[in-house]
């Protein structure tokens, strides 16, 4: 922290930083999901309250520039100051980390040589304005923030912060932006967590003034995107279907959004899986949610061949789940061979395709854990026959901690090739290498005797020879010759 503020107090070699010395309460709030539900978001003219709350000196970071402003003569932190300072080599570094700490706290626009400070300024400036009720001024000064978003490397949640603190300024000053029935603009570019967060104010300011949570206006494959991040959508059924989206979203869409009682309406009213992929997979995940976990239904749902494959696949695997860990092995071994047999056929994203190959090894260890041998060996056949090239490979290095156990009987023989390491390793995994012994005090002494006549000349000549300039260009040439160099000291 000491480095840092010397650094800081040097003005040199920092690009615009969102982690300063100020600390943003709001955005806080909305990093950690301060509000659940949109019942909880107490408003302030139909915005959350808060936004304008000033941003703060972070105490930690000023105690940390008046730390390397104290010019003891003694002590650690006094000589780690000076070694700092002496290699900045700088005079004057005492004037601007003051000059930074005094603009931060009057809230000026600050000095063109700190542009690294250039967002706290501006942040600090605005809260000052919005204390005094100067609502107008505020407006202005998040306008700019927002007019300046990309040099000062605002991220998405910043921007829609911004965006709502402009709208909440531009109110209180008794001059709103005209209305619209548009979605937030910045919302849409949030991250998933982000967006089920964001969704929530956008909830509450809606009802607020009285809206539908769906937009009239602007794109609706936009909107169909945000909905598809928020986890929860805090709407009925009847307002979800008078909002504009188009068929193919919100038969998707709904299969995850609506409470599960209005779920067997929705899938009479869609009773046919959309034909975009991801938007298929949600109808699926609705689908699931019906059927309430019970494998029977699941096995009916992936034999159902309007559904694409790959989410067949899927299906396949969490009916197998449900059949082993309720203990039946056959239908639920039965399940996970039909969905092996469509991955080998190569459908399925690799996301899916990797969650298979997991619940095959899990199932495997299962069959280890019941002392089930032949089907433990079954299932490593199929999963080594059904995943092919860069798949194989992986399943295969994830099972291999289990073959000591699969190959327990001595089935198994030691590889055929010369490399060692391969034989060691399939020695300790059939558990035949030998217990080490702990060392005697003549076995030390041979090994020492033997370091000092033969193993060190015999690690020069190896050095010598991996530091063979001959061999090597560019640095590595002059790091070779020099260690060379050092080797024939």
């Amino acid at each position: 922290m000491v480095a840092l503020a010397v650094l800081i107090a040097s003005g040199e070699g920092f690009g615009p930083v969102q982690a300063g010395p100020l600390h943003d309460p709001f955005v806080e709030k909305f990093q950690v999901g301060t509000w659940a539900k949109p019942d909880e978001v107490r408003l302030q003219a139909g915005y959350p309250q808060g936004m304008l709350e000033p941003a703060r000196l972070d105490t930690t970071w000023t105690q940390a520039v008046w730390a390397v402003l104290a010019d003891s003569s003694d002590g650690d932190n006094s000589r780690l100051t000076h070694r700092l300072l002496a290699h900045l080599n700088r005079s004057d570094w005492m004037i601007p980390a003051r000059q930074v700490l005094a603009d931060l706290e009057a809230g000026q626009s600050g000095d063109a040589s700190f542009p690294f400070l250039l967002l706290e300024r501006l942040t600090r400036a605005f809260g000052q304005s919005a204390q005094a009720g100067d609502h107008a001024a505020a407006a202005l000064q998040a306008q700019n923030i927002l007019a300046q978003s990309e040099t000062l490397g605002l991220e998405a949640r910043d921007r829609l912060i911004w965006d709502l603190r402009l709208r909440l300024c531009l109110d209180l000053a008794g001059t709103p932006l005209a209305p619209s029935d548009e979605l937030w603009p910045s919302l849409k570019d949030l991250g998933p967590f982000d967006t089920g967060k964001a969704w929530v104010l956008w909830v509450a300011h809606r009802r607020d003034q009285g809206l539908s949570v769906f937009p009239g206006a602007g794109s609706q494959a936009e909107l169909g995107a945000v909905l598809a991040g928020v986890g929860k959508g805090w709407f009925g059924a009847e307002e979800f279907y008078a909002s504009q989206l188009p068929a193919e979203w919100m038969s998707g869409l709904g299969g995850i959004l609506l409470k599960s009682k209005e779920l067997p309406a929705h899938f009479k009213k869609f009773p046919q899986p959309p034909q975009g992929f991801s938007q298929q997979g949600r109808w699926v995940r609705g689908q699931r949610r019906l059927r309430h976990g019970q494998a029977a239904s699941y096995e009916q749902l992936a034999a159902r061949q309007s559904i694409k494959p790959g989410w067949r696949m899927d299906v396949w695997r969490r009916a197998s789940e449900l059949r082993v860990l309720r203990g039946a092995w056959v239908e639920g071994l039965a399940d996970l061979e039909q969905a092996l047999q469509l991955a080998s056929e190569g459908h399925g994203t690799k996301g899916l395709r990797r969650r298979l190959r997991q619940w095959t090894e899990q199932t495997l260890v299962l069959a280890l854990a019941k002392d089930d041998l032949a089907t433990a060996r079954r299932l490593r056949k199929l999963g080594l026959a059904h995943f092919e090239g860069e798949e194989g490979e992986a399943f295969a290095a994830e099972i291999r901690q289990w073959n000591a156990n699969l190959d327990r009987d001595g089935s198994a023989t030691a590889p055929l090739s010369g490399d060692n390491v391969d034989r060691a390793r399939h020695l300790i995994e059939m558990g035949a290498a030998p217990l080490v012994q702990p060392v005697t005090a003549a076995a030390q002494q041979d090994f020492e005797m033997a370091a000092e006549q033969k193993l060190w000349r015999l690690w020069y000549k190896w050095g010598e020879a991996l530091s063979d300039p001959d061999k090597v260009t560019g640095n590595r040439r002059t790091r070779a010759i020099a260690y060379r160099a050092a080797l024939a000291k």
